[in-house]
């Protein structure tokens, strides 16, 4: 009797992690096969200035000398992840 209850508990729990898998395999499949657009850096404006004009200011006069962004850079001026 307890390994006829054992039997068709694996059974059970066999079928459950196969519908798992099954799903986990299409979700997988799906999340490629969708394009994901990414934007544009010149298209990003602030203030008329576009992303790509900050960051060339950024690297410019080597702000990461002093600033971190997430988590890179030197810890003698203030952070600023949540700035930008």
């Amino acid at each position: 009797m307890i390994d006829a209850q054992e039997s068709k508990r694996r059974k059970v729990g066999l079928g459950l992690l196969s519908i798992v898998v099954v799903v986990f395999i299409a979700l997988s499949g799906l999340s490629f096969v969708q394009e994901r657009g990414r934007p544009d850096p010149e298209m990003i404006l602030f203030q008329g200035y576009s992303a790509v004009d900050g960051k060339r200011v950024f690297q410019a006069y080597n702000c990461m000398g002093c600033h971190t962004m997430l988590g890179n850079g030197a810890y003698f001026g203030p952070d600023l992840t949540k700035i930008y």
